[in-house]
């Protein structure tokens, strides 16, 4: 790291070394682990179900390069969220500039803002990347829930007061679904319009725009298509 120094003897930096060592990484990790009462690196590996190597990346604070499946395991086994185990094990930490040291170096402000936004972009991309791992593990409860609740509605036997306490405990999902901007394309049984880059015909004949029902709602993700409503040709 090479530093220079202001007119009223602060010091500044002027390249783009890591901002923590080695050892405050080790510190903080070691730290964590008394915490969570884990004996060893080894024993932390086991209970998160990485490699030793995924371990050694967290430990030497590359968590900013690391994928975010193995990244996110870490965290859990550490008691941490996946946006604090970025900010702890991270190369660069913006919180060791003072406000000071940045204005008074056009330099340094300029680098500091460029890893502020590197990092921002890190934590968008890593969260992007954790809802669609756990959105493929809920495909099948994505594809198969609606209708399961509209066959339940079907049946006399099952008050609305049953049907309405099972739906209460999927609640917190459903909400979490709309926080990741998780929208369904039509529900069970509407009569829609066919459109091939929204729906999967899967009985019948239909051209685009001629009318079809939905029988498994599809579903979007964000800006993205992650898959399509299952549709059979009506009437």
């Amino acid at each position: 790291m090479i530093n220079s120094c202001s007119g009223n003897g602060e010091q500044l930096l002027t390249t783009s070394q890591p901002m923590a060592s080695s050892a405050e990484y080790e510190q903080r990790l070691q730290a964590h682990l008394r915490s969570r009462k884990i004996s060893s690196l080894r024993v932390l590996a086991k209970q998160a179900g990485v490699s030793r190597w995924q371990v050694q990346q967290l430990r030497q604070g590359r968590a900013d390069q690391m994928r975010v499946e193995p990244l996110r395991k870490l965290a859990i086994a550490l008691g941490l969220s996946l946006e604090e185990a970025i900010a702890q094990f991270s190369l660069f930490r913006s919180d060791t500039l003072s406000a000071q040291t940045v204005a008074t170096s056009p330099d340094l402000a300029a680098e500091y803002r460029r890893l502020q936004d590197q990092l921002t972009q890190q934590r968008t991309q890593l969260q992007l990347e954790f809802e669609q791992a756990s959105l493929d593990r809920l495909e099948s409860w994505l594809r198969q829930w609606p209708r399961i609740v509209h066959l339940a509605r079907q049946r006399p036997e099952l008050s609305a007061a049953q049907l309405d306490a099972l739906l209460k405990q999927l609640l917190p999902l459903h909400q979490l679904l709309d926080t990741w901007e998780v929208e369904p394309i039509g529900s069970v049984d509407e009569a829609v319009a066919y459109a091939p880059q929204w729906h999967t015909l899967v009985q019948g004949l239909a051209a685009e725009g001629d009318r079809v029902r939905v029988q498994r709602p599809g579903y979007r993700h964000r800006d993205r298509l992650l898959f399509r409503a299952e549709v059979v040709a009506d009437g």
